[in-house]
């Protein structure tokens, strides 16, 4: 969902620097590569910008270089990186006085990859000064509002501030229905946003009834990165699990699973928790050796997440104080 907001932020840096030679080629390349979705070309041609940037390149062009590699970094599922180059591009775009839209876009970018570390209080900080810059902008761009909301009221939700949640969802709920084009990426990650709240609220049915609406959203684009579908399958799984429907909940994530195989955006430590999750619906359903496999997998995935990717070493330092 972060990813919404590139086509803004790349098209804009190429049109108001028109003429900077090594710059311009090294952004136009890099911002090609991120709307294809070939994500790992785009690190790698920023990566080699910034490597080679000599002293033509001011600060501004270095920052906005680092945000466009903390997008590709997102993308590729490598949030602590991410946040690393996101954290160093923001105190400059704060200062350069005519980038609101990049440092909006930065901000997102920010706050989904601390979202995906599970530190939800930073990441709901960084969403509000998205936010803030969003509903300042003339005119104010109501879906990328809608998906900062549906963000926000996520972060709520997994804090316990279930009020606020609420009130985030359903302001986003209203900017989604309110657009002229379906959104079919933002639909599905807010009705997985609301189902997770309606859990949260002991309200299986609603949020089995969410989940299946944010699929039926995935159904007309696909998902390349895989990170939606995974999510809707696994918290749909989860339901099924509860009403002890386990024959379909196993169908829910052995595709959750495939999707894993496929792709490899999904955070480490969300891979663990759907590998236990379907280790613990194979022993439900007497699969016991399969079950073994699985928890294994996940175990091993376990060892192999860093520190820092699952949220408990601090990058970037700690946000700067001016964030905290």
């Amino acid at each position: 969902m972060v990813l919404a907001g590139l086509s803004a932020l790349a098209g804009g840096l190429i049109a108001q620097n028109a003429g900077t030679g090594d710059w311009e080629r090294s952004m136009a390349a890099g911002r090609a590569a991120l709307l294809a979705e070939n994500y790992a070309q785009a690190d790698a041609i920023f990566s080699a910008s910034l490597a080679a940037a000599d002293g033509s390149w001011d600060g501004v062009r270095r920052a906005l270089v680092a945000a466009q590699l903390g997008l590709a970094k997102l993308a590729e599922g490598h949030p602590t990186e991410a946040a690393a180059f996101l954290t160093q591009s923001i105190p400059v775009l704060e200062n350069a006085g005519d980038r609101a839209g990049d440092l909006a876009t930065a901000w997102q970018a920010l706050g989904r990859a601390l979202h995906i570390q599970r530190r939800y209080a930073k990441a709901g900080q960084a969403y509000r000064k998205a936010l803030a810059l969003r509903l300042a902008a003339e005119p104010p761009d109501p879906r990328a509002i809608a998906d900062l909301q549906s963000s926000l009221g996520s972060t709520y939700q997994l804090q316990g501030r279930y009020s606020e949640a609420e009130e985030a969802l359903d302001r986003a709920r209203e900017l989604l229905d309110g657009l002229p084009q379906p959104d079919p990426v933002l639909g599905a990650s807010l009705f997985n946003n609301i189902g997770m709240l309606y859990r949260s609220h002991g309200r299986h049915s609603a949020a089995e009834a969410a989940y299946r609406k944010g699929l039926r959203y995935l159904q007309s684009t696909g998902d390349r990165t895989g990170v939606l579908s995974v999510h809707l399958l696994n918290n749909l799984a989860l339901e099924c699990m509860y009403r002890k429907q386990y024959d379909e909940a196993s169908a829910l994530l052995f595709r959750a699973v495939a999707r894993v195989e496929q792709a490899s955006a999904v955070a480490p430590a969300d891979q663990v928790e759907l590998f236990r999750h379907y280790a613990r619906c194979l022993e439900k359903q007497g699969r016991k050796k399969e079950a073994r496999q699985m928890i294994a997998r996940a175990d091993h995935m376990a060892g192999a997440i860093l520190p820092s990717e699952n949220g408990l070493v601090v990058d970037a330092s700690e946000l700067r104080a001016g964030n905290k």
